[in-house]
């Protein structure tokens, strides 16, 4: 499982506070899970961002996920 995230403008990843799955790799911030996930399990990756001081409104963050395995579903 590979989860990606996309930085928003003016934010910094805080690679300390984050899951050590976690590595910054250009604007985004890649996680590779190392345990395993099974069917229907949920597990929590957090990514954690300084925010910017100007920074006033809620930002919303979108991460994808991706598998080598084939889903059945």
């Amino acid at each position: 499982v590979m989860i990606t995230t996309n930085i928003p403008t003016g934010f910094t990843f805080n690679p300390a506070q984050s899951d050590p799955s976690c590595a910054l790799s250009g604007a985004q911030v890649v996680c590779s899970p190392t345990s395993p996930i099974n069917p229907g399990q949920t597990i929590n990756v957090p990514v954690v961002f300084n925010t910017p001081s100007t920074s006033s409104s809620p930002v919303t963050f979108t991460s994808n996920i991706t598998s080598n395995e084939p889903d059945s579903n």
